[in-house]
């Protein structure tokens, strides 16, 4: 588990994500990653509240096999919501293999609002550029 790491780079608070891997990862692979946004209704909600999902969902990814990312966005704005969570895509694309995870091998996740971001990042044209959306 590492937790808080600056997945965009302008530093706001809601813009760092937590990385949960298994504790004996296999050396001969890389795991499939999650990325789990949190839900909270689009106005609240935090990637270490576990009301909002991601810590329990994460650390059971985690203990059976995969390499799971929690990230928070910015609340209140679904722009920024679009912006903050294509950033973390990006950055999880370019870090995955730092923490044994298969940048290939990308699910997204949500729960509540964050389900709702998960399927933007994955169906909405706009939301990612082509070549992540075709890894």
């Amino acid at each position: 588990y590492v937790p808080g790491a600056p997945a965009v780079q302008r530093g706001y608070t809601k813009q760092c994500l937590d990385a949960y891997a298994p504790a004996t990862p296999p050396t001969d692979q890389l795991l499939p990653v999650v990325i789990h946004f949190h839900g909270g209704g689009w106005r609240r909600g935090d990637r270490t509240i576990s009301w909002f999902g991601s810590p329990s969902i994460c650390s059971h990814l985690a203990a059976n096999q995969h390499v799971a990312f929690a990230p928070s966005y910015r609340t209140r704005n679904w722009r920024h919501h679009k912006e903050d969570c294509i950033q973390v895509v990006l950055w999880v694309i370019e870090h995955a293999a730092t923490f044994g995870g298969d940048a290939f091998q990308i699910y997204l996740s949500g729960h509540s609002a964050g389900g709702n971001i998960a399927a933007m990042l994955a169906c909405a044209r706009d939301w990612l550029p082509a070549e992540a959306r075709t890894r």
